[in-house]
């Protein structure tokens, strides 16, 4: 296809008429008896602004467009924005060709080009806002599919946020700005662990950047190791993010504890200190907040509640005529337990007392008592928790 142009006249009111150029794409064809023809597709205006090249490039990529079914991409923001506006007068569909299978192709489609979509989306907002994107925040959602999804290699079995272990899942990593706005999305395989997903999601910002300053990314305990921390620096990328477990390594270099109000009027105590990570000391802030430690200690109490609702549960099948008994099986329901549990378990001793031997070994009792030393280690850090940063207290974040 290509574009052609005819000589219009526009009506001045006057009695005079100015003359003007309007182009058309066009489609040259042979008839059945042989004959090259030629019909208009689509009318396009006076199309002003545009030179021939640019005309030439326009009718190219609609071409693309309307007879590959293809998405185009184009280094011309002002060619792109013909080619998408141009496309609208095209997007008539009879009803009954909109399918469920048809909507599924577009979707794949869309997605084959939602990088490039991403960031001229991601531009143009910041743009036209004037957001400068210091702060980066990073995270990983999942997503599970039911049924068996055999001819899916993203779906596999992971850790699902919705508790539904029993389905495979998809993983969402995406990066957002503090105005909430998107920045970056990817998908991974469901049994993808979140550490590994940093120097890919992230470094295609790092290839990407047009910013003088560096950024500070912004995650989650799940993605902390040294390699990331190490990979982020070496990028020009300084980051926040949370110990990834316990606190013992902490060790303050100040004896001032700075109290503040957090934006929604809670009292936090603050910290400065440093975490010996590997061999590395790393700066860190020890975050001391009473709302958390109250949540925290309910939720702590209330699963220790339900852990030995569980264990009683146990018991009475051990003392009742009929109930579960045999060795293994005993030992089975405990795991259960305490898998849907997790470290909570480590707070207590159960003990069971058995009779016979081999297959015939059954449990006659059951005792547990909880491990106050372990139970007090948990209550000393409710409420606390420690970030790790490559920033300079005198950094500041703005």
């Amino acid at each position: 296809m290509y574009i052609s142009k005819a000589k219009k006249y526009r009506d001045q009111g006057d009695g005079t008429a100015i003359a003007y150029d309007y182009y058309r794409l066009t489609k040259s064809y042979i008839d059945k008896d042989g004959k090259t023809k030629h019909r208009s597709v689509l009318c396009l205006g006076e199309l002003p602004g545009f030179d021939k090249d640019e005309r030439n490039r326009l009718a190219s990529m609609l071409t693309t467009m309307i007879e590959d079914g293809q998405s185009v991409m184009c280094d011309s923001k002002k060619l792109y924005e013909e080619a998408m506006s141009q496309s609208l007068h095209l997007q008539s569909m009879p009803k009954e060709k909109i399918t469920k299978d048809a909507l599924y192709e577009s979707a794949k489609r869309l997605w084959n080009e939602h990088r490039g979509l991403e960031d001229w989306l991601h531009d143009k907002v910041c743009s036209m806002f004037g957001i400068e994107e210091k702060i980066l925040l990073f995270d990983i959602t999942n997503s599970y599919f039911e049924g068996k999804m055999e001819n899916s290699e993203l779906c596999q079995y992971g850790r699902s946020k919705e508790k539904r272990d029993d389905c495979k899942i998809v993983v969402l990593a995406a990066v957002v700005n503090t105005e909430g706005l998107l920045v970056r999305t990817m998908i991974y395989e469901g049994n993808r662990h979140d550490s590994t997903t940093v120097e890919e999601v992230v470094g295609t910002l790092a290839k990407t950047t047009t910013q003088d300053t560096k950024r500070i990314v912004v995650m989650d305990a799940g993605f902390y190791s040294n390699s990331n921390v190490n990979w982020l620096k070496a990028n020009g990328f300084d980051y926040i993010t949370v110990l990834p477990s316990g606190d013992s390594k902490f060790e303050s270099t100040s004896s001032e504890i700075i109290d503040h109000t957090d934006n929604k009027g809670r009292q936090i105590r603050l910290q400065m200190g440093k975490v010996d990570m590997d061999g590395e000391s790393v700066k860190a802030l020890m975050v001391d907040s009473d709302a958390k430690g109250a949540k925290e200690r309910s939720m702590y109490e209330q699963a220790c509640k339900r852990y030995e609702e569980g264990l009683e549960a146990i018991k009475k099948g051990i003392l009742t005529k009929g109930g579960t008994k045999k060795h293994d099986a005993v030992n089975k329901r405990l795991g259960k337990l305490d898998k849907q549990y997790g470290a909570i378990r480590l707070s207590y001793n159960v003990t069971f007392t058995y009779e016979g031997t081999g297959k015939n070994e059954i449990a006659t009792s059951m005792t547990w008592e909880c491990r106050e030393d372990k139970a007090a280690q948990r209550r000393k850090f409710h409420g606390k928790y420690i970030l790790l940063t490559s920033l300079d207290e005198s950094q500041e974040m703005g």
